[in-house]
């Protein structure tokens, strides 16, 4: 169980438990502009992924996929 301060708490305790410095994230492009800033605070790389009206388009998340992300992060929509 975790308890945070919010969202973005929450997902930083959760990036830098899981990921190393240098590690790659997928995020939306355009993203939460929060998250922008946290993500390469941590040490960590961020790999955009374009959204459209329903999410991440599903190409370009199974791009970054194959380009070897640690993590995706993406809001519902």
């Amino acid at each position: 169980m975790t308890f945070a301060h919010g969202a973005l708490d929450c997902i930083a305790r959760l990036l830098s438990t899981e990921l190393r410095p240098g590690d790659a994230v997928a995020v939306e492009d355009p993203g939460f502009h929060h998250l922008l800033d946290l993500v390469p605070a941590l040490g960590l790389r961020m790999v955009p992924v374009t959204v459209d009206g329903e999410g991440l388009v599903p190409e370009a998340l199974r791009a970054a996929l194959r380009g070897g992300v640690r993590a995706v992060v993406c809001s519902p929509r």
